[in-house]
């Protein structure tokens, strides 16, 4: 069992609790899509720090604006889809193992958003993501560069719920 925790330990994909981020650059085309840069992520700057992070590129599409044009109300809701790359870094127990390791690879974003115009150049929303990392590379020991394609990846789920301000230019 000892042997089984060990290695449990030396391959999660638990990441680690701490402060998150998400930064998205944005430009709608006509009010029906937007493209989008998204920067976003989580983690702990401790002395043990461990922590995720995603860069990807997604689209949104505003598809309320078929029904009725965004200039006649107030709101908005989109669904959204993109790819990118995310890498998620940890320390194992330092009893098992002190060296830093990662798993890197593609992942999928999807989600959905609501917002609500309260000025001319300002609305709040809420945005619900989904990011999917495809882990496609394991670094066993990041510090001295020892990188391996592993036989199998883990299975890893972030949902990133924000409460947003949103500047309209």
């Amino acid at each position: 069992t000892n042997a089984t925790d060990n290695y449990s330990e030396r391959v999660r994909s638990d990441f680690g609790s701490g402060f998150g981020f998400q930064l998205r650059l944005g430009y709608t085309i006509k009010g029906y899509v937007s493209l989008e840069a998204a920067f976003s992520g989580h983690g702990n700057p401790g002395a043990q720090s461990s922590g995720i992070g995603h860069v990807s590129f997604q689209a949104r599409y505003h598809f309320v604006n078929h029904i009725t044009p965004f200039d006649k109300r107030a709101w908005d809701v989109d669904a959204f889809l993109g790819v990118g790359y995310s890498v998620g870094g940890y320390h194992p127990d330092p009893a098992v193992d002190d060296d830093a390791k990662a798993w890197r690879g593609w992942n999928i974003t999807t989600g959905f958003a609501f917002r609500y115009q309260v000025g001319k150049r300002v609305s709040l929303g809420v945005d619900a993501k989904f990011v999917l990392p495809q882990f496609t590379t394991w670094v066993a020991n990041w510090s001295k560069d020892h990188i391996t394609d592993p036989e199998a990846t883990p299975s890893t789920v972030v949902f990133i719920p924000t409460f947003e301000i949103v500047f309209h230019l």
